[in-house]
């Protein structure tokens, strides 16, 4: 398997140990994989989702069509919001029943690529407690330069 998706799982794990309160003991932990603007291996990654077995259920929505899942009556459909996304353009009502949902309690798992998501939105860098910056940026008054990276680097052990 993938490394980067071994790392995913590891992240994913602790909610696959217990449920949110309101969930009842043997029902399973329901997940909204919310994915968009980046190419990435389906086969693979929901392949992971899936070898969770019963414990663990998914639903993938991709942007823009995601946004729906946000409103009111949709968010009761899922406990957990699992962000694997680049997505950038949202509205400015997307991010108030965004932002509504998970200031209504929504856990909010963030993978990879979703911290390069929303470059004009400041609300979901604090959301999600970080941001790659694909150009110079202020925020709070201070100036970040444009984050990079590199491709393909092997690490030896």
């Amino acid at each position: 398997m993938n490394e980067e998706y071994l790392i995913i799982i590891l992240t994913l794990l602790p909610f696959s140990l217990t449920a949110p309160a309101e969930s009842a003991k043997d029902e399973p932990i329901r997940l909204l994989v919310v994915t968009g603007g980046h190419s990435y291996s389906k086969e693979t990654f929901n392949a992971m989702f899936a070898s969770f077995g019963s414990r663990i259920t998914y639903q993938v929505a991709e942007f823009p069509s995601a946004y729906e899942m946000f409103l009111p009556e949709n968010s009761n459909k899922y406990d957990v919001l699992v962000f694997y996304h680049m997505w950038q353009t949202i509205t400015d009502e997307q991010k108030t029943i965004f932002a509504d949902c998970i200031r209504q309690g929504k856990p909010l798992v963030v993978l990879h690529h979703s911290i390069c998501a929303f470059d004009n939105w400041e609300e979901y860098w604090h959301i999600i407690g970080g941001k790659y910056f694909h150009k110079a940026t202020f925020l709070n008054g201070k100036e970040y330069p444009a984050c990079s990276y590199i491709h393909d680097i092997h690490f030896r052990q």
